[in-house]
């Protein structure tokens, strides 16, 4: 996987740059960004408030969308299983945080990693996503944009 993400930094630099990085795998960020557009922000979690605040806490929390694409990438599944993929794997990852605290961010962390090691290991089963035949990679299978197409 690494060697095929440094050929296409190489070979097509804009496809994983921050700004498309953000758009694929980015969340909203209304108060803090003051827009809907999809972003990957660069600031630490903020504290977790009651009240109008407390949206501050979630939108700063940054989308675990990367490490699950690496994961469904790594096990074999194409790219457009994520959207099976991701909900089913976040709803396990906050089972696994339910005894913590919401400003234990380790915990947050470890559940995500427990969940992708479950996953990883074959505990989880998730209707509607199957691994792509092994031939085939998924990094090649991402769509380029109109602007790299010769």
């Amino acid at each position: 996987m690494s060697q095929e993400l440094d050929a296409l930094a190489r070979k097509s630099p804009e496809e994983v740059s921050a700004a498309r990085l953000s758009k694929d795998f980015g969340v909203p960020h209304p108060t803090l960004e003051q827009t809907n557009a999809c972003a990957i922000l660069t600031l630490k979690p903020l504290p977790a408030y009651s009240g109008e605040a407390y949206g501050l806490m979630g939108e700063s929390w940054e989308s675990s969308n990367l490490y699950w694409a690496r994961l469904a990438d790594e096990m074999g599944y194409a790219p457009e299983s994520l959207n099976v993929l991701i909900p089913e794997l976040s709803r396990r990852m906050i089972a696994k945080i339910f005894a913590t605290d919401l400003e234990d961010w380790p915990a947050i962390l470890r559940a995500m990693e427990q969940t992708g090691e479950e996953f990883r290991q074959g505990g989880i089963r998730i209707a509607g996503a199957s691994p792509v035949p092994a031939n085939t990679s998924s990094v090649s299978a991402l769509p380029m944009s109109s602007s790299t197409e010769q």
